[in-house]
């Protein structure tokens, strides 16, 4: 494990990064809550992180502006999520030959794991867990363009459970990709209480991925979609 500086649009962002052995191994992105609840040094951040390094994923973690070394203010607007798409841009020029690339997020990070999800087609899957902020606005996942994984703690007292299944079936509405939902009884926001019960969530969620199970039509989509803007662009050349 390496630490990283990503530049964000206001500022450098302290990240950290592991390359994995297999130029072409899977890479994922892992974004923090909001500075209120963790940092990237959050145990459910770093025991993510280490469990995606282990299952030989290459994984960058970093810190939103304004939190710990990164620089910039935290607004919770579309500052820091043009600061998650620069950390895309620096994942994928880091490893190029990345098989596949997946967003995970935790609470407000969850938020922005969709949110980039939802803008950039080169991200084939997003795990979000107990995407708090969700319950504020919804109204961007739909429609969805592609395949995830929802994991949530029934016993959060910060998250109401009925949003979070209403984000689920907005979700999963669609029938050409499939929304997985995990649930973790009695856990609370950060599983801490569950955190061996969360671990497991995650590998099934892993191991879902690395046997390549989930429909891969969004990222045919994306190619076919790039190879035509390619085609427009030199015959507007010619």
């Amino acid at each position: 494990m390496e630490n990283v500086v990503i530049r964000g649009y206001s500022g450098k962002l302290d990240g950290y990064f592991h390359r994995a052995f297999l130029l072409t191994a899977p890479s994922v992105l892992i974004l923090s809550g909001s500075p209120d609840e963790c940092s990237m040094n959050n145990e459910l951040i770093k025991s993510t992180f280490k469990r995606f390094a282990n299952r030989g994923f290459s994984v960058l973690r970093y810190d939103h502006r304004g939190v710990g070394r990164s620089e910039g203010e935290f607004k919770k607007n579309i500052g820091e999520l043009v600061d998650v798409s620069l950390a895309v841009d620096w994942l994928r020029d880091s490893v190029p030959q990345s098989s596949q690339l997946v967003v995970f997020g935790f609470s407000y990070g969850a938020v922005l794991a969709l949110r980039i999800f939802m803008r950039r087609p080169d991200i084939g899957y997003f795990v979000l867990c107990s995407p708090l902020e969700c319950k504020s606005d919804s109204n961007f996942v739909s429609p969805c363009p592609g395949p995830g994984t929802i994991i949530y703690p029934s016993g959060d007292s910060k998250m109401i459970n009925d949003s979070t299944v209403n984000l689920y079936h907005r979700l999963s509405g669609q029938q050409r990709f499939e929304i997985r939902c995990s649930i973790v009884k009695d856990a609370v926001h950060d599983f801490s209480n569950r955190m061996d019960e969360f671990m497991d969530k995650l590998d099934d969620c892993i191991t879902y991925l690395l046997d390549n199970k989930y429909k891969s039509e969004r990222a045919n989509l994306y190619g076919k979609r790039r190879k035509k803007i390619i085609e427009n662009t030199l015959m507007a050349q010619c």
